[in-house]
């Protein structure tokens, strides 16, 4: 960036990191956990010593039943038999005693990203000028709770997500979900690993271009014409409106608690909007 230079250009970088660790949870019962809020499928997100706070808590998934025989073989699920378990989510036991219930839950993840960053980019050549702000976060994972209404029949009359296409069958046996059905079946719309995500994003801002320019016959000394846009893109793994979560959320919990102890949990809000504004700015 030479000052005798018409092409003039400036960047800056910001970063950030944190880690948390609940330390103490009640000093009765050290060994205890606080529940986030109640959603239709139960409680998602907990807060134990030792652990992130708000952290994803269910069933981890490890495949789908491919036969009869995979059923027969796999701790025991509660099927009425083997083939009714074929197609269906297959869930990791977790204590090890043979029988998946309740007891084999485990973390799933957690809302909290690795660290966050920011890029401030501005260009200019002669009067033409040109400013960006992009932002992001890495490494954190978001409980994608639309997926209850859209991937399961939750809601058996209402609209599906393109993603129930992939669904298990005799000649789809790669699906991501399990075979269709009518109702929910196999504990599969309560929390578990199908629904977290990858929550890393990177979004531009703000995108700025403009010309500089003088009017000295009306006594302008310094004027300027922009177009401006704010949230053009995100670039994201993440397969809900948005991957931005705000602080907590109440989900179906009358007397919900505090709000950082339902982290991360996307339950339909709605994403951040995109604009674009036309100015003119002048210095006399």
């Amino acid at each position: 960036n030479s000052q005798s230079s018409p092409f003039k250009w400036n960047v800056g970088l910001n970063f950030s990191a944190y880690k948390n660790k609940v330390t103490k949870i009640n000093e009765s019962n050290p060994n205890g956990f606080i529940l986030g809020s109640v959603f239709r499928s139960g409680v998602i997100t907990r807060t134990s010593q030792g652990l992130p706070i708000s952290y994803y808590y269910g069933r981890e998934i490890l495949g789908i039943f491919q036969d009869a025989n995979e059923v027969a073989s796999a701790p025991s699920q509660g099927f009425s038999s083997a083939e009714a378990g074929v197609g269906r989510f297959r869930y990791k036991d977790i204590d090890g005693n043979n029988v998946i219930n309740d007891l084999d839950r485990t973390i799933l993840g957690h809302p909290h990203p690795d660290f966050s960053y920011g890029v401030n980019i501005n260009l200019g050549y002669n009067k033409v000028f040109v400013t960006m702000f992009l932002q992001g976060v890495q490494g954190n994972e978001v409980y994608n709770f639309t997926k209850i209404g859209t991937d399961f029949p939750s809601f058996f009359n209402s609209n599906r997500s393109a993603r129930v296409l992939d669904s298990w069958s005799e000649t789809n046996r790669d699906a991501i979900l399990p075979a269709l059905h009518t109702s929910i079946v196999n504990n599969e719309s309560q929390p578990n690993s199908y629904f977290v995500e990858d929550g890393s994003y990177m979004r531009l801002r703000n995108l700025q271009l403009g010309y500089n320019f003088e009017l000295p016959k009306l006594g302008v000394r310094n004027a300027q014409v922009y177009i401006q846009g704010t949230n053009l893109f995100t670039i994201t793994d993440y397969q809900g409106a948005d991957p931005e979560m705000g602080t907590g959320n109440a989900g179906d919990d009358p007397n919900p608690p505090a709000a950082d102890l339902t982290l991360g949990v996307d339950q339909g809000r709605y994403p951040i909007a995109t604009s674009y504004l036309l100015g003119l700015k002048f210095s006399f």
